[in-house]
C-alpha cells in the first residue's frame, strides 16, 4: 500500500462509521504479509486510525508470521494494545511440512519474544488432508505453548474444482468431534475459539462468526491499492469490487454496488432453500465463498458438516462439561483469573518478581518462570506509577430531592443548583479531558428546576467518547415525552434499588419501591424501538454488616423481568443519617457481593487503591473533592468553576491523592494481602490526615482477601 492510499485509508473508515452510526472500530491489518509493508506506512496507517475521530473507539489486531518482528513494531503492538495473531499449524514436523522449512523456527522466535513482553497471541493452524487427523497433537502443542487456537481448513481457489490441500466433510466433522472430547478435559489450560464458536452459536441461537452470518455491511476490506471488498477471500477479483477509496464512496453507494446487490439476492436464495432448517438461524446458509468454491452458488458444501457437528453439540449439551463451554464461566476463564488472583497475592508476599515467578512454578500455578517474571515486572511498574487518567467526574447538580432515605450520605438543600452554564462548561471539559464517565446525581437530578436544559446539553455530548451517565431513584411522575428526552440524551440511567418492597419502602419511604419499578417498566415499554436508547440498570446499597440473600435474590429477579444488566452493589457507608451504622470496611474492588466462584467468573484486577485520585465529585456550587465520602474542609481541591476543571486536576493537592496507594501507606507497604483490598475506604478512618492513615480495621479486608485466594487455590487444584 502506497502512503497516499494509506493517508486515505483513516478518514475514509472513519466516514463509513459516522454514516452507519457505529462508535466501535475493529480494524485488522492482514496480507500477504503485513509486516513487509514499510514502517512508515504501518505507522501512518496506526497513528491516523487511532486519533481520525475521538467518538469512535478503535481496536486493533494483525494477522501476521512474524518474521519481520522488530523492537519498533513490537512498541506499536503495546502502544495501540494490538491482539496479535499468527499462523503455526502445529509441531516443527507439522508446521514445516505445511508452510515450508524454517517457518516454525523462524515464527516461534518472535511468539515468544511477545510472551516474554506480556502479550497473549492467538494463532490459525490450518488443516489439511495431511495434518487433520493430528488434531489431538496440534492442540497439545497449542496447550504447551499458551496459545489461543484457531481451526481453519485450507481453502479452495474460485478457479479450481479440486485442491489435494482440502479436507473433505467426513475428515473435518469426525475432527471436530474428536476434539471436542479432547477440549472438555483440557479447557482449563487453552481456549479453542472454533469451538466455542459453534457451542455458542448453538446454545446461544446467535451465529458469531462471519461464516455464519449475514455478513453484507458487517465488514470491508481494503486491498494495497484502495479496492474495497466484502471479504478477503475474494481480493483479487475485480467482479466483487464494491468501490475505491480514492473515490471515497459513501455507504449507500458501496451496499450498491452491483457485488452487494448479488450478495443480497444470494441471502434472499438462502432463505428460500434453507429457511426451513432447524439450524438455519445459526447459520444462515454458511459462507458465500464456500458455496462458490464447492457449494451449489447458495448454499455452503460444508451444509451436511455443520449438521454433524451441531447434532453432535445437541446430545451432549446436558453434560456439564459442554455446559461450561457456553459463556462467561468457561474454564479457561476461570483458570486464569484464579492464575492472576494468585499473581497477584504473591507479587505482595515476596516484592520481588523473580522469586514470586518461581513460588508460582514451584506451586504448580503458572509456567514457565522467565515469561511469568516478566509478566509480573509489568505488573510491578503498573502498580507503583502514578496514573493521572480520569475514570469519573460526579456531577452532584442538586442537593434537593423528593426522598428522604434513611442511609443517605447528603443533606438536601433545595437553595443549591447547578446552573446550565457552569453544568455545561463542566460537561465540554470532561469531555476534552477525556473522562470515562460523567456521572449526573444529586440529591435526585430529576428534580432540578431545569432538568430538560441540562438534558439538552447532555445530548450534545452524548457519542463525544465520554458516558454520559444519568443516577436516579426514578420516583416522580414521568411522560413518555419526557422519558423519550432521557433516553436521547444521557448513555446509561442507573437507578437506585435496595432490595425487596420492604427494604426498599423502610428506607425511601412508603410506596417507593412500587412508583420506581413502575416507571422503569414504563420507560423500557416507551424506548424498546429507539435505536441507542440509555441503558437501564440497578444500583443497590447493601448492607454488608448482614447476609440476606433473599434481597439479592429478589434485585437479580427484577433485573431478568425488565431484561437488563445484572445489578451493581455499593457498600452502605457509615456517613449522613447511616453514621450510627455499624458496617465492617470493606473495599468496593473487593466484590463482597460476588460469592467466591462468582468473583472468578467476573475476575479481579490489583487493588492498589480505593480509587482516590481517579474520580472527582463536584458539588452544586462547584467545590470539588477526591471522593464523596471526604468532604471535609481539607479535602477540598478547589472549585470548578471558578478555578476550572482542568486546573483542579492539575493541582498539587489531587496529584497528592493520585499518588497514595497501599505502597505510600506504612502499615499496608508490607502487607502481602494489600493488592487484594486496596488499603480499604481512604474517608473511613476518622483521622484529619486520612489520606495517609492506616485502615482503623483490616479483620474484613484480610477475612475476604484469604477467602479468594483459597478459592483460587481450590479451583486450580480441582
Amino acid at each position: 500500500m502506497s502512503l497516499d492510499t494509506a493517508k486515505k485509508v483513516a478518514p475514509f473508515i472513519h466516514k463509513i462509521a459516522r454514516e452507519i452510526g457505529g462508535n466501535d472500530i475493529s480494524v485488522i491489518f492482514h496480507g500477504g504479509e503485513p509486516l513487509l509493508a514499510p514502517h512508515e506506512t504501518l505507522f501512518t496507517l496506526t497513528n491516523s486510525i487511532a486519533s481520525e475521530d475521538a467518538n469512535h473507539n478503535v481496536n486493533f489486531t494483525i494477522q501476521s508470521n512474524l518474521w519481520a518482528l522488530d523492537d519498533k513494531i513490537t512498541e506499536m503492538f503495546k502502544d495501540f494494545q494490538f491482539a496479535v495473531g499468527t499462523s503455526i499449524d502445529g509441531t516443527m514436523e507439522i508446521c514445516d511440512a505445511n508452510r515450508g522449512s524454517e517457518y516454525f523456527e523462524k515464527t516461534m522466535a518472535s511468539i515468544n519474544k511477545l510472551q516474554q513482553q506480556g502479550m497473549q497471541i492467538g494463532a490459525i493452524a490450518t488443516l489439511t488432508p495431511q495434518t487433520i487427523d493430528r488434531i489431538t497433537d496440534i492442540a497439545d502443542f497449542y496447550t504447551e505453548n499458551n496459545l489461543f487456537l484457531t481451526l481453519h481448513d485450507a481453502v479452495k481457489n474460485l478457479d479450481v474444482h479440486f485442491s489435494e490441500y482440502a479436507v473433505t466433510n467426513e475428515q473435518y466433522a469426525s475432527a471436530i468431534k474428536k476434539l471436542f472430547q479432547w477440549y472438555v478435559d483440557n479447557s482449563r489450560q487453552i481456549k479453542i475459539s472454533t469451538l466455542d464458536s459453534y457451542i455458542h452459536n448453538l446454545y446461544n441461537g446467535q451465529p458469531d462468526k462471519c461464516n455464519f452470518m449475514d455478513c453484507l455491511g458487517l465488514f470491508l476490506v481494503i486491498t494495497p491499492n484502495g479496492d474495497i471488498y466484502h471479504c478477503q477471500r475474494f481480493c483479487g477479483k475485480r467482479e466483487y469490487v464494491m468501490g475505491n477509496i480514492h473515490d471515497n464512496p459513501s455507504w449507500a453507494e458501496i451496499l450498491n454496488s452491483p457485488f452487494a446487490k448479488k450478495l443480497r439476492e444470494r441471502q434472499q436464495e438462502v432463505r428460500k432453500q434453507c429457511g426451513e432448517c432447524r439450524f438455519f438461524r445459526i447459520c444462515k446458509g454458511g459462507c458465500y465463498y464456500n458455496a462458490l468454491s464447492f457449494g451449489n452458488g447458495v448454499r455452503d458444501g460444508r451444509c451436511e458438516m455443520y449438521k454433524e457437528i451441531f447434532h453432535f453439540i445437541e446430545d451432549n449439551l446436558d453434560r456439564k462439561e459442554y455446559l461450561a463451554l457456553t459463556g462467561k464461566d468457561h474454564p479457561y476463564n476461570l483458570a486464569s483469573n484464579a492464575r492472576r488472583l494468585l499473581a497477584v497475592y504473591y507479587l505482595a508476599k515476596f516484592n520481588i518478581p523473580s522469586i514470586a515467578a518461581q513460588e508460582l512454578y514451584n506451586d504448580k500455578i503458572c509456567g514457565d518462570p522467565p515469561t511469568t517474571q516478566q509478566l509480573l515486572v509489568s505488573l510491578q511498574e503498573y502498580l507503583h506509577a502514578i496514573q493521572l487518567d480520569f475514570n469519573n467526574l460526579y456531577l452532584h447538580i442538586t442537593y434537593n430531592c423528593n426522598l428522604s432515605c434513611s442511609h443517605c450520605f447528603a443533606d438536601a438543600d433545595p437553595k443549591k443548583e447547578m446552573t446550565v452554564h457552569n453544568f455545561e462548561e463542566a460537561v465540554k471539559k470532561a469531555v476534552d479531558l477525556k473522562f470515562s464517565d460523567i456521572r449526573i446525581t444529586g440529591g435526585e437530578p430529576t428534580i432540578h428546576h431545569q432538568f430538560k436544559n441540562l438534558l439538552s446539553v447532555c445530548e450534545k455530548y452524548k457519542h463525544k467518547g465520554t458516558s454520559i451517565v444519568l443516577r436516579t431513584n426514578f420516583y416522580r411522575d414521568f411522560d413518555e415525552e419526557e422519558f423519550l428526552l432521557i433516553a436521547s440524551s444521557v448513555d446509561k440511567i442507573v437507578v437506585s434499588i435496595d432490595g425487596d418492597e420492604h427494604t426498599h419502602d423502610k428506607r425511601r419511604g412508603k410506596g417507593a419501591y412500587e412508583k420506581t419499578v413502575n416507571n422503569m417498566v414504563c420507560y423500557q415499554k416507551c424506548t424498546q424501538h429507539i435505536p441507542n436508547a440509555a441503558e437501564l440498570s440497578i444500583n443497590c446499597v447493601k448492607s454488608f454488616a448482614t447476609e440476606n440473600k433473599e434481597l439479592e435474590e429478589s434485585v437479580e429477579k427484577l433485573t431478568f423481568q425488565l431484561n437488563i444488566a445484572p445489578p451493581r452493589y455499593k457498600p452502605l457507608l457509615p456517613l449522613g443519617k447511616a453514621t450510627k451504622a455499624t458496617e465492617p470496611l470493606i473495599c468496593g474492588g473487593q466484590l463482597n457481593q460476588l460469592n467466591e466462584r462468582q468473583l472468578l467468573s467476573r475476575g479481579t484486577f490489583p487493588l492498589k487503591t480505593c480509587g482516590i485520585g481517579k474520580n472527582l465529585y463536584v458539588e452544586p456550587e462547584g467545590n470539588a473533592y477526591p471522593c464523596v465520602a471526604w468532604r471535609t474542609s481539607i479535602a477540598c481541591i478547589g472549585n470548578v468553576f471558578t478555578d476550572g476543571l482542568e486546573q483542579v486536576l492539575k493541582s498539587k493537592q489531587f496529584a497528592t491523592f493520585a499518588g497514595r496507594s497501599v505502597d505510600t501507606i506504612q502499615q499496608c507497604k508490607e502487607c502481602e494481602f494489600r493488592y487484594l483490598c486496596g488499603g480499604g475506604c481512604r474517608a473511613w478512618n476518622n483521622e484529619e490526615d486520612g489520606i495517609n492513615a492506616p485502615p482503623i480495621s483490616c479483620e474484613h479486608l484480610r477475612k475476604r482477601a484469604k477467602q479468594l485466594i483459597q478459592a483460587a487455590r481450590e479451583f486450580l487444584k480441582n
